[in-house]
């Protein structure tokens, strides 16, 4: 391994099928249903049931917005690294009240969702209908977006994962590191000093000095902290070398002024 490579990033198992599709979704699927059950035992005809199954979508939801409730305290309990915030769900419940009483007030209406027909029979008006399809796929698109959230709180992203797992502590490297930082901050302009892989004072004023720029604790030491950002400030200069090779002096003659400003002023 090239000794400016990072190390390679252990492989972090896969999540089950239940946690990345049952758990999410399989509740949704359950809020549908349960909104045409009530369709079906609220509605006086084959006509009328779909529209009831609509508007009882907003009570079913109820159900979805317990169990993202219940998702969210269970991430907040275990310490997860993606937490769901308990407001939405509960923000969620209140529009979805609000949705389910606005339609009910309308229905109670005489007159409001039918209309006699020319040949007699009581048909849907479009408006309505309209209305009552507008408020029941709101509702649904809450409860997608509530799987999404529970999606993302049970299987977090890798990059999230390792950063949780990662140690809390800084620990301190040994001298093999040396060479390696000598030869970054030489490039930099942090140290003129010889490359022989030796921790002089000289190094370590400049080790302290990059620490210190790059928000660590400016002690001078060599810790994991300090190898992981003095290679990820190579890779961001070497790319402002290539994409702009006349700012700032490279070598031992150090970085130029104008850099050193604009390095400051971020």
């Amino acid at each position: 391994m090239n000794r400016y490579e990072n190390p390679p990033e252990p492989v972090l198992p896969k999540p089950s099928f239940a946690l990345r599709f049952l758990a999410p979704f399989a509740p949704v699927v359950v809020v549908i249903a349960g909104s045409a059950l009530l369709g079906r035992l609220t509605g006086v005809d084959w006509m009328d049931r779909p529209i009831r199954a609509l508007v009882h979508l907003h009570i079913a939801g109820l159900g979805m917005d317990l169990y993202t409730l219940g998702i969210a305290r269970r991430c907040r309990r275990r310490e997860g690294p993606v937490r769901i915030p308990y407001a939405a769900p509960i923000l969620f419940a209140i529009l979805r009240l609000l949705l389910h009483g606005a339609c009910r007030a309308k229905l109670a209406q005489a007159g409001w969702l039918y209309a006699v027909s020319s040949e007699g029979m009581l048909l849907p008006r479009t408006g309505p209908l309209l209305l009552i399809g507008l408020f029941a796929l709101l509702s649904l698109a809450l409860a997608v977006y509530e799987a999404a959230m529970i999606r993302m709180a049970l299987c977090p992203p890798p990059e999230k994962l390792r950063r949780a797992e990662a140690p809390p502590a800084d620990m301190p490297v040994g001298p093999e590191y040396t060479y390696e930082v000598q030869s970054i901050l030489h490039n930099m302009g942090y140290y003129a000093g010889p490359v022989d892989g030796v921790l002089s004072q000289e190094v370590k004023t400049a080790v302290k000095r990059f620490q210190g720029e790059a928000g660590l604790m400016a002690h001078g030491g060599l810790t994991a902290a300090t190898i992981i950002e003095l290679r990820k400030a190579w890779e961001v200069y070497q790319v402002k070398a290539l994409q702009h090779p006349s700012e700032g002096r490279q070598g031992r003659n150090g970085r130029g002024v104008w850099t050193r400003i604009q390095d400051w002023l971020r």
